[in-house]
């Protein structure tokens, strides 16, 4: 009869197992589901954040785009002043070489930021987001 009490245990622990066993595969899946659905959400996250700064980088273009506009007239008229001038004061000349250098400086910042506006407008384009809409605002 002692030989049938220790055959029991046994048993049981096999059973437990094979349960354990048959629940445990669906519950693998579900997690690595739950982990795939976390790094998309994380991804799409992402993508929100990147909407975010196309407006912040849209809006900064066009501040600068009117920045460059004033200091290109500004530089124009002081160049027509060094023009219409018979002897042009040192003074003058420093302001439409500094106002020269400024231009420059403007137009090359706002071709930097239409470049990472390009860039971040079609990383957004490739994941599926229509960003013409965002242009339009």
């Amino acid at each position: 009869m002692e030989h049938y009490r220790q055959a029991m245990p046994d048993v049981k622990v096999e059973i437990a197992l094979k349960d354990f066993d048959g629940a445990s595969g669906p519950l693998g899946a579900l997690s690595r589901s739950a982990g795939s659905t976390k790094a998309a959400l994380a991804k799409l996250g992402d993508h929100a954040s990147d909407v975010g700064k196309l407006g912040g980088l849209q809006s900064s273009l066009g501040k600068l785009g009117s920045k460059l506009d004033r200091s290109r007239r500004k530089t124009s008229e002081l160049d027509r002043a060094l023009k219409n001038t018979e002897n042009p004061t040192k003074k003058l000349n420093q302001a439409f070489e500094r106002s020269q250098r400024q231009t420059i400086a403007l137009a090359q910042a706002r071709r930097k930021q239409k470049g990472a506006l390009r860039e971040l407008s079609a990383s957004l384009r490739k994941a599926g987001f229509d960003t013409r809409p965002l242009s339009a605002e």
